[in-house]
């Protein structure tokens, strides 16, 4: 975070791609053990804001830092035969003694355009079940093909980086498929858009000692092999938040988010894994770890409802949507409303006065 103090884009952004980045150095060699199945530290994270919010250019930090320690990058436009022969191609071997070694296929998604990368055909193609079931980390992975018969992948590691607007978003994810399995995996990080303003960019001694030690420290984390444990009073602390989280249907009144919800103690542990991962090499999750990956969580929330502004409303364009919520929050800050004229004034080239996204948000905010 300090590394990108003195750029545009959203905070947000550096931090979750710099956990994409630790996700990805990891290569699937630590993990940990929850019994009937081990988590492994991957996670698919999706940056989403408006055109010129600067997405591409925190996630294209976290992929060149990855780069650095070997990790094998995937950016073409996806299909399941592709992403099939590229892990195929990615395979690497960990001996455990002089004659005995693991297979592990590693490899990192990558798209600064989520749309042209996944395609509208994505859901119909199979590619999104691909990616559903490659996100679980099971031992093997097999995938027909037309022209290979049958692909067989040992050890997949998938983690995911993407970027996309809220309209785009729409359009590559049909609006039944919100909450389900494969958006139910997702990290969705909004940002409203830049930070600062900074004219030309410079990158100062201080940030190139910074940058050496970040691909110092990337290089130990990707040397790791093991099994994390829990400290005593990260166990406590982890069952403490588990045994006091409210149902799903409680804790998010909106469905869209239930899928999610279901998965937040999983998403929870993979965060403290990398957060651990940030600090430490011993493979510990001590109490502080689990609350930071519960804050991290958090703080990522608060954007969802602007991530899904276009879902549920087939005649709304999201991008509208967005806007005006945006607009709203702004002069309710000053005023505690927001005149009708006032939204329509700031919206007159894109909407008329009986826009139906207009109508929606009014249904949300009566004050409107």
């Amino acid at each position: 975070m300090e590394f990108t103090r003195n750029t545009e884009s959203p905070e947000q952004y550096h931090y979750w791609s710099g956990l994409a980045a630790v996700s990805a150095a990891t290569k699937g060699k630590v993990h940990l053990d929850m019994g009937f199945f081990k988590l492994y530290p991957n996670v698919f994270v999706i940056l989403v804001g408006p055109s010129g919010a600067r997405k591409s250019a925190a996630a294209d930090i976290g992929v060149k830092m990855a780069e650095l320690v070997g990790v094998k990058k995937f950016a073409d436009k996806i299909t399941g035969q592709a992403l099939a022969q590229d892990l195929a191609e990615s395979v690497e071997k960990d001996f455990v003694s002089k004659t005995e070694f693991r297979l592990r296929s590693p490899m990192m998604i990558y798209s600064s355009e989520l749309g042209v990368f996944l395609g509208k055909d994505a859901y119909q193609a199979g590619v999104i079940a691909d990616l559903t079931d490659l996100y679980d980390c099971r031992s093997e992975w097999k995938k027909k093909t037309k022209t290979r018969g049958e692909d067989i992948i040992d050890g997949p590691y998938v983690t995911m980086l993407a970027a996309s607007t809220p309209q785009t978003l729409k359009d590559v994810i049909p609006m039944g498929a919100v909450g389900q399995g494969f958006t139910s995996r997702i990290k969705f990080v909004y940002g409203q858009g830049r930070k600062q303003r900074i004219p030309i960019p410079q990158i100062d001694p201080v940030q190139k000692r910074l940058h050496a030690s970040l691909k110092h420290d990337l290089g130990v984390i990707a040397s790791l092999d093991g099994v994390f444990r829990f400290s005593v009073k990260g166990k406590a602390k982890y069952e403490e938040i588990y045994n006091a989280r409210l149902d799903t249907e409680e804790e998010f009144e909106d469905e869209r988010f239930h899928g999610y919800g279901s998965r937040k103690d999983i998403h929870l542990l993979k965060i403290a894994m990398l957060i651990s991962l940030c600090k430490k090499n011993d493979l510990v999750l001590e109490e502080g770890e689990i609350v930071a990956a519960e804050e991290s969580l958090g703080w990522m929330e608060e954007g969802l409802p602007n991530v899904f502004a276009g879902h549920g409303s087939p005649m709304a364009n999201a991008t509208d949507l967005v806007r005006i919520l945006m607009q709203i929050e702004r002069e309710t800050l000053h005023k505690k409303y927001a005149d009708h004229s006032y939204i329509i004034k700031k919206n007159y080239y894109h909407l008329n006065a009986e826009g139906n996204p207009v109508c929606v948000v009014n249904a949300q905010y009566p004050f409107v």
